[in-house]
């Protein structure tokens, strides 16, 4: 999922494990994986509305009890390669990735005192 922290006019990709079937809930469920290391800003905020796909290798991050990594080109939803599973799981285009700014997610409030971020769906994985 795309995340933008507004305040800081930059942009990331941020993991959830979910069960088959569902929806992130991206404003108010547990972050599994957020990697700030591979940030970017060219392009934030508008990227956010249109969002790329991922882009390098990220984790090792813990899903499924496994220690997963995410690997995509910026081409296509990417590959996510689990420790001890048998076989690569692709990633497939999330429906609400082209939708554009009506999707976007406003999560947080400042007034409230937690962090203000909007978010985008891009890509889910099922194995």
């Amino acid at each position: 999922m795309g995340t933008r922290a507004p305040d800081r006019d930059r942009l990331s990709w941020t993991f959830f494990e979910i069960d088959v079937g569902k929806e992130a809930n991206a404003c108010g469920g547990t972050v599994d994986f957020r990697d700030e290391s591979k940030e970017w800003y060219e392009g934030a905020p508008e990227q956010i509305v249109t969002p790329p796909w991922p882009h390098g290798n990220f984790g090792p991050m813990k899903l499924y009890g496994e220690e997963c990594t995410y690997s995509a080109n910026g081409e296509n939803p990417g590959i996510l390669n689990c420790k001890n599973f048998l076989k690569a799981a692709s990633y497939h285009q999330d429906n609400k990735k082209e939708q554009g700014a009506e999707i976007v997610g406003h999560c947080g409030s400042s007034a409230a005192g937690s962090e203000e971020y909007e978010v985008h769906p891009v890509a889910f994985c099922e194995w």
